[in-house]
């Protein structure tokens, strides 16, 4: 009768010390804090629809330049203000979270498919094919980022889909480069010439050997490039080159308050917070990511 308590408080006291020595591996507490964020901005944008008190372009045009509720003058309807033409901050805000969180994922994921296939192939196969994909990579670097995206927008007219095409272009150079170089680095070691040895094709090798070994700096890679392309779309939705108009996004949104900075300042601080958060947070996952994956670094833990 008196094993039994022993060995169920030492089985919970091995899990309490296991939980304990995960605190203290290298990245715990910056994947947990920037993760958590990240979580709460998704679960946010998932239900903008039950949390947002109102419409998000629903205009009181009596209820306009409304401050934030704790001031004074502000409303408890209307918990963040409202905007120029009374529409109601907070509900903005969270379908906001929505088109940010979409294009940098839908960036993020596209730009990573196509830069890490054309990274595999160039760094594989090598010689002319190589030689062909980096020269594009090449031309990709060259064109001024934000001019090209201004005349593709200018030319398609403004939807998000352009808007994500245009992302991805950017960003898959930064995916092809890296695992270009892990897989020049990859495919000379002993199991994958084993494997070719073996009669594997060329491509079960990249895919069964190959491209498992490179998940790590491609996790990496879209963790910064998730941040860099939510400060885009707000940089090109603030120059009202981003997604239409009638669509709510914070860039838009610090668009439209920077006439009343002096007599309503939250009409562009409180979206400025919000992408402030947003990449402090996506760069701590990522931080805390890199140092998980970094050997050097677990090592003098």
């Amino acid at each position: 009768m008196v094993v039994k308590p022993l060995v169920k408080n030492r089985a919970n006291s091995i899990r309490w010390t296991d939980l304990y020595a995960l605190t203290k591996h290298p990245g715990f507490w910056s994947i947990f804090t920037g993760g958590l964020v990240v979580l709460i901005l998704i679960l946010s944008a998932v239900f903008a629809p039950i949390i947002a008190t109102h419409p998000p372009d629903q205009q009181v045009l009596s209820d306009r330049l409304l401050p934030v509720s704790w001031a004074e003058g502000g409303s408890a309807a209307h918990i963040l203000g409202t905007d120029t033409l009374g529409r109601d901050i907070f509900s903005r805000i969270l379908y906001g979270a929505r088109i940010s969180l979409t294009v940098g994922l839908a960036a993020a994921i596209g730009a990573g498919i196509i830069g890490t296939t054309f990274g595999l192939i160039s760094g594989f196969y090598g010689g002319k094919i190589d030689y062909i994909v980096q020269k594009i990579v090449e031309v990709f670097q060259s064109f001024p980022f934000l001019l090209l995206a201004i005349s593709i927008m200018a030319i398609s007219g403004q939807s998000l889909g352009i808007l994500i095409l245009v992302l991805i272009l950017q960003r898959w150079v930064e995916y092809c480069r890296v695992v270009r170089g892990e897989t020049l680095s990859l495919k000379s070691r002993e199991y994958v010439q084993a494997a070719k040895t073996m009669g594997a094709k060329n491509y079960f090798a990249i895919i069964r050997h190959i491209l498992p070994n490179s998940v790590a700096p491609v996790i990496i890679i879209a963790t910064y490039s998730l941040a860099s392309s939510i400060i885009t779309e707000s940089s090109l939705s603030f120059l009202g080159m981003g997604v239409p108009p009638h669509i709510p996004t914070w860039g838009s949104m610090l668009s439209e308050g920077r006439d009343y900075m002096y007599a309503a300042p939250w009409l562009s601080i409180i979206p400025g917070i919000c992408i402030f958060v947003t990449v402090i947070a996506v760069n701590l996952l990522g931080d805390g990511v890199r140092d998980w994956f970094d050997p050097s670094i677990r090592g003098r833990s």
